[in-house]
């Protein structure tokens, strides 16, 4: 589903990537990657409160990738 995901988001399909995102996240929550993605799915869309809690849940998984999440987010 994290791979699936990823496809969609390449493609632009963000909604069915915020899908999959999120069913990898409900069976492991921890899943820095899916983590990530998520927010960054949030980013490019505009959804700075969904990206921002995507980072704040980041942080304390894997600093590195919730700085780079940061980066990201609109300002």
């Amino acid at each position: 589903l994290y791979e699936l995901g990823g496809i969609y988001f390449k493609q632009g399909r963000y909604q069915e990537a915020v899908e999959s995102f999120r069913k990898v996240l409900q069976t492991e929550p921890t899943h820095v990657y899916a983590n990530h993605a998520l927010g960054l799915v949030y980013a490019v869309t505009g959804d700075k409160n969904g990206a921002m809690q995507q980072y704040y849940i980041l942080k304390d998984l894997n600093s590195d990738l919730a700085a780079d999440l940061l980066v990201a987010i609109p300002k």
